[in-house]
């Protein structure tokens, strides 16, 4: 009978265990605030810094994939709804090729958006800091610079304006 009662107190404290969150939280949710990022810019020879954010201006960060069907389409939304967002500031950051990064540019005419950023992470640094699964990775920071919410798989411009406002 003591065996018995052994071996169920075994079980039940070995699925206790097992029950435990063994996956770390991503570094945003731990530090809540924009990352020190570094991403190479679209004449490929200067870089843009966390530090040359404007002020006191609400930010969102887009990971993104030029291929992403959804990247696309959301890239589309925001670009034909940028008055709803327009007193936000946005990065673009990808760690695609480069050259395709440089089309996807092209396409969406960031150079047009003084609120538009974008670039290449080549240190890979954006995905790991948000632990990326889908894309669009869209995080969204308040004027101080901590995080009110994160989207996995990209959001709606409503969503994002409410945000931002």
């Amino acid at each position: 009978m003591q065996k018995l009662l052994w071996i169920i107190f075994c079980g039940i404290t070995l699925h206790g265990v097992a029950q435990k969150d063994s996956i770390p939280l991503a570094p945003y949710l731990k530090t809540r605030q924009i990352p020190s990022f570094k991403i190479l810019q679209m004449d490929s020879a200067t870089y843009f810094y966390k530090n040359q954010l404007k002020k006191n201006t609400p930010t969102v960060i887009i990971y993104f994939n030029p291929d992403c069907e959804h990247c696309k389409t959301e890239t589309q939304h925001l670009i034909d709804s940028m008055e709803l967002v327009k007193n936000a500031q946005f990065v673009f950051v990808s760690y695609a090729v480069f050259k395709e990064i440089k089309k996807f540019d092209s396409v969406y005419q960031f150079k047009n958006y003084e609120n538009i950023k974008i670039g290449r992470d080549e240190k890979y640094y954006v995905p790991v800091y948000y632990k990326v699964r889908f894309t669009p990775f869209v995080a969204v920071y308040d004027k101080k610079g901590y995080l009110l919410r994160a989207f996995e798989g990209g959001t709606t411009i409503k969503k994002l304006a409410a945000l931002v406002k």
